[in-house]
Order: C-alpha cells, then structure tokens, then sequence
C-alpha cells in the first residue's frame, strides 16, 4: 500500500516555533560585547594604574620620614648669650682726672652649637677664634674663643668665654644710651665671633654675626665666609643658616 500525501489543509494544521538567541555579530559580522562580559581592558589599565600610584605614595610617605629623621640634611645653628657683665659704669679716677670718661667692661658669653639637622658632618668652632663685643659701632670688649664641636646630629655643651677691655673710650650719647638700656633690662650689644680656616673646601675665615640681650638668649647668630682673592675684596651672598632668616651678603677685605 503506497501512502498517500496529506491534503494540502493539513499542511496548516500544526506550527512549530522555534526560538533563535540574538546573533553575537553585526550585520558587517564582527563581534559584539555581551553584557556581563569581561570588563573593558581601559579601564583595568586606569584601575591599575590608580593602585600602583597609591601604593608608591604609601611606601614613600614613610620612606622619607625615615631619612629625615634619621639622615637629616640640616644647616647647624650657632647661638651666643651674655650670661653677666661688669665695668659698664664710668671710671671714676679717670673722670676725676680731667680726662675723657672710660669703660673697663667685662662680658661672659655662653657659645653653643645645635648640629641636630646635619647629619653630614661635625660642626666646630675651631682653635684660635676670636669674639668682640660691640654697641652700636663702639667696641667694648673682646677675646679668645676656646675651640669645641659638635658631633653629627649632637649639640654641643656650652662653652664660656669672656670679653674684656682696660680703659675703653665711648663717646658720651652712646654711655647714655648704654646706661638708660641696662636700667630697664633691654641692652642689646652686637657679639661677633672670628673662625679662621673654617671653611672645609679651601682656606677662608668666617665670621659668625649675633644680636644679643645682655643676660637673655641663648640668641641665633648669622654666618658668613669666604675667601679673599688677591688683595680684593669679595662680595657673595649664601644662605642664612637661621632658619626664616633672609640670605646673606658677605664683604671680605
């Protein structure tokens, strides 16, 4: 028995559906994103990238810490205070005498070096210094500085020193002035301190530069150096090792 083939209304009778997912590319055939996928490779480098500067931030932050504290890189700080004086009054015999009135001062200093924020080297004040003690213009006292140091990241003991002068002529406006000052405790004199061959790097003097209250302080000094050059003066300006100070400029005869 041949079978026979269905009628032409059985043909639509029964449906099947079948249901396609979305093609995964264009009409041009290249390949598209799905959602959920793997995140896009950009933006994996920027998130990468945000960590590795975070990290190096992180790391650096105590690093320098570290060295600062440790290796610090500071410029020392000297510092001079008058701790008493005597012979600020007028001599007597010499006024009794007709002659012009004198001053017999004696000053005690206390020199100190703060070395804390170097960490290179120790610093000095060297063998044969000098000081002199000024006011306004007038000399009124000087003498050795014996020779101390202070190791690296270390401050030093202070070390006395006195000034003196036998018969000092001051001219009177300034004994006035002088006197009116120690009466109401606000004297201030002018201490300089004379280094030669301080500088490491070649011969050369220098010179350190403090403004000092009579029994104040210890009062931050100001230094200069440098080295003459045949005969002619030289004119340079360094940084302050003062901290806050303004830079300095420095005239060597």
């Amino acid at each position: 028995m041949v079978a026979q083939p269905p009628e032409p209304d059985m043909l639509h009778q029964h449906h099947v559906v079948v249901d396609c997912p979305p093609s995964r590319h264009d009409d041009d055939g290249s390949p598209q994103p799905q959602e959920g996928g793997k995140p896009d490779r950009q933006k994996v480098l920027f998130v990468a990238l945000i960590v590795a500067i975070s990290v190096v931030i992180i790391g650096t932050v105590p690093l320098a810490v570290f060295f600062n504290r440790h290796f610090p890189t500071g410029s020392p700080v000297y510092s001079v205070a008058v701790t008493a004086v005597a012979g600020l009054e007028d001599d007597p015999a010499a006024a009794g005498g007709g002659g012009a009135a004198t001053l017999s001062p004696v000053f005690n200093l206390t020199l100190h070096i703060d070395n804390k924020r170097n960490s290179a080297s120790r610093e000095c004040v060297p063998e044969a210094s000098t000081a002199a003690v000024g006011y306004m213009g007038a000399l009124l006292a000087s003498g050795s500085v014996p020779p101390f140091c202070a190791g690296k990241k270390r401050e030093s003991e202070g070390m006395a020193a006195r000034m003196w002068a036998d018969g000092v002529v001051v001219p009177p406006n300034l004994r006035e002035r002088l006197a009116g000052e120690l009466a109401v405790g606000g004297a201030l004199v002018d201490v300089k301190v004379s280094m030669p061959n301080y500088y490491r790097r070649y011969p050369g003097d220098a010179v350190l530069s403090c403004k000092v209250k009579i029994g104040g302080g210890p009062y931050p000094c100001q230094m200069y150096y440098g080295r003459p050059s045949q005969g002619k003066p030289l004119v340079f300006t360094m940084p302050s090792p003062v901290l806050g100070m303004p830079p300095i400029t420095y005239f060597i005869n």
